[in-house]
């Protein structure tokens, strides 16, 4: 296991609900190849931390990625509303170029 993932783990364990680390280790995962891992990850912050952002971004890229269009559709539409909900412009309109690439890519 690389040092990095084990020293997000270590800070973790330290505040088991801090969603940023949550999310550090689910991109430390994905960076070294344990795929599902870092999915069943993003899957899970977002179950616990439904109002953060960047999971539903990267996870509808990850999926896509992995040819999983209609999930991956399916959570960017919930990010984008989420972001439009929270008034965050910034984070709506990647959400909504990611889901514009994804489609013109299956087109």
């Amino acid at each position: 296991m690389n040092e990095r993932l084990e020293q997000l783990r270590s800070m973790l364990s330290e505040d088991t609900n801090d969603v940023f680390i949550q999310y550090a280790i689910a991109l430390e995962l994905f960076k070294s190849g344990a795929v599902e891992d870092a999915i069943s990850q993003l899957q899970s912050i977002i179950n616990q931390h439904g109002d953060y952002i960047p999971a539903y971004f990267r996870l509808g890229q990850w999926y896509a990625e992995q040819d999983q269009v209609s999930q991956a559709l399916e959570i960017l539409a919930k990010g984008l509303n989420l972001a439009k909900s929270q008034k965050d412009d910034k984070a709506a309109h990647e959400i909504q170029e990611l889901i514009l690439f994804i489609e013109d890519y299956e087109d």
